[in-house]
């Protein structure tokens, strides 16, 4: 096995003696190996057991894997009465065929381990030059084979070193490129991989060892699957660099609704909520943006999930200073209330700002118990909450009202009360003393003032993280 297509490829040297049915071994003969077994099965049949515990038969006259129980007298006559059974007796050294269903239909894969190729198809004809890209999908299916066959072949050595080789490949791409990185495996996996691939000094690899020809196997099935998902030798670097940007750059759009629709979300996000659900909307698009890795994914969500509990706690607090009502001193709004001549007006304001703080409180608290419920929760519940996110009528921006909430039913309870205080000012205008009204008057100009001041405050924090 090589590291390159354009290498030429080692032979295995995997071999059969010509009567009979198992590889040629070089360990002990006086221990007792249970990985095969030819106690019970008619002639020419060895029946291998995968590390897992699960059997296959192989058949050494017609160099054929067989899935299928061939204990069962059914299934034997099933396969020797396959049609084309006689072409597999003469492929050559190193290759055999691989019967996948033997129930009603036949169903096989050619395997050339000179190669390291399988591939499906009626013929073998060692003469077909593949594609890069039909040769990764060749290698990924023969690694897939050898995962689900391990016992009857020997340790694949230069593929232990093609492993080692790019794992050490994802190790460095993970730290190059941190949590934009795309590779199968995380820097803490390669870590615990390479320690496994690790032979210690003294112990020369050899067929025995079927669970470490297994975990070969299974990263090399990884390694290939993802190179044929990734474009592997078929683009340059500034067309790979594309194609990889090309996932980030897709952000999420609004799902197709009506015009009507598009410019009454308008002003439910930009005016009645504040612009408040951009930021959630940012957010949580990024929180679920998918970047090649479940686990960055997961792991995303849930500092996502996190931050979004303790803003949310934040939001209570200040609710509770509007709201509370101590024995002894009364909160800023109930005070309010509490004054007999107050006018109308005032009061209207100060309960609306009790009534949008208490929903505040109410909202953040039940997001709060529901965020932290399930966080650290399966995957499968973390892809649910975007799933549904997502799926709903208005989409994530939807979403992103209904997580605003909070702050936004806080904001309103602030404007609430600044106006029962400004109505609280203004009530004496018409009919107090000159004294009385140009005090007022300076109170407003202080309001606006102090208005001007938090506005600009505001917008330049709104936008300093922005390139302008």
């Amino acid at each position: 096995m090589t590291t390159g297509l354009s290498e030429p490829v080692v032979n295995t040297g995997i071999k059969y003696e010509s009567n009979s049915p198992i590889a040629v071994y070089s360990f002990d003969n006086a221990y007792i190996n249970l990985n095969h077994s030819r106690e019970g099965l008619p002639m020419g049949w060895t029946m291998y057991i995968h590390p897992r515990g699960w059997v296959y038969f192989r058949n050494s006259e017609y160099n054929v894997i067989v899935d299928e129980d061939i204990r069962a007298p059914v299934m034997l006559f099933r396969f020797m009465n396959c049609p084309i059974l006689e072409t597999f007796s003469t492929l050559p050294d190193g290759v055999e065929a691989s019967f996948l269903n033997l129930s009603g239909s036949y169903f096989h894969l050619f395997v050339d381990h000179n190669q390291c190729t399988a591939d499906y198809g009626a013929t073998y004809n060692p003469q077909t030059v593949f594609k890069s890209t039909s040769m990764l999908r060749r290698r990924e299916l023969y690694w897939n084979f050898v995962q689900q066959h391990p016992t009857h072949i020997p340790f694949p050595e230069r593929g232990s070193q093609e492993a080692v080789d790019a794992i050490k490949l994802y190790y460095w791409d993970n730290l190059s490129m941190g949590t934009r990185s795309i590779v199968p495996f995380s820097k803490i996996e390669c870590e615990e991989l390479l320690r496994a691939l690790d032979t210690p000094k003294g112990i020369q690899p050899n067929a025995n060892m079927t669970s470490s020809t297994v975990l070969v196997a299974w990263i090399l099935r990884e390694v290939y699957s993802f190179r044929k998902a990734d474009r592997f030798g078929t683009s340059t670097y500034r067309q790979m660099d594309d194609f990889h940007q090309s996932p980030v750059k897709n952000t999420h759009r609004v799902p197709r609704t009506s015009l009507l629709s598009r410019i009454l979300l308008g002003i439910l996000m930009n005016i009645l909520c504040f612009g408040i659900p951009q930021t959630y909307l940012e957010n949580v698009s990024s929180a679920s943006e998918f970047r090649g890795r479940l686990s960055n994914l997961q792991q995303s969500w849930e500092k996502y999930t996190q931050e979004l509990t303790q803003e949310y706690s934040d939001f209570i607090l200040i609710s509770t200073v509007l709201l509370s009502i101590p024995a002894r001193s009364p909160s800023a709004t109930m005070a309010l209330l509490s004054v007999n001549d107050v006018y109308q007006a005032a009061r209207v304001c100060a309960i609306m700002s009790s009534i949008t703080a208490l929903g505040s409180i109410t909202l953040g608290a039940f997001m709060v118990w529901r965020h932290r419920r399930n966080m650290g929760v399966s995957p499968s519940l973390t892809f649910a909450y975007m799933h549904n996110a997502r799926g709903r009528a208005l989409g994530l921006p939807g979403h992103a009202i209904l997580l605003s909430l909070p702050a936004v039913l806080l904001v309103w309870s602030l404007v609430g009360f600044t106006g029962a205080i400004l109505a609280y000012a203004l009530q004496n205008i018409a009919s107090g003393t000159l004294v009385d009204v140009s005090w007022t008057w300076f109170l407003v100009g202080v309001f606006l003032l102090v208005l001007l001041f938090v506005t600009i405050g505001i917008h330049s924090f709104s936008v300093m993280w922005k390139w302008s």
